[in-house]
């Protein structure tokens, strides 16, 4: 896809940045860190490495604060508390 937005629309800014974060992905990495820059496997870097990112049960959590969220501000136009009230009125 960045082949063809280079190729048709003389867009190179996705190809150079492609190839920025290819890059930084693999200075990033945890092997590259211990066998390349021979950082000690100890803390961060001791295996098994931690999966990145967020896990099942925070996803769920931070889905279940907006349903939460969303519900409590439903009942306020119910109600007819704060800026929005049922008639449409600010």
């Amino acid at each position: 896809m960045t082949g063809v937005m280079q190729h048709l629309f003389q867009n190179y800014a996705p190809l150079f940045m492609q190839a920025l974060m290819g890059i930084k992905k693999l200075y990033n990495a945890k092997p590259i860190a211990i066998h390349v820059f021979g950082k000690p496997a100890t803390g961060d870097l001791k295996r098994p490495f931690k999966a990145a990112g967020v896990s099942d049960a925070a996803a769920i959590e931070e889905v279940e604060k907006g349903v939460s969220e969303k519900e409590e501000c439903a009942q306020m136009v119910l109600v007819g508390v704060g800026p929005w009230t049922v008639d449409g009125g600010w």
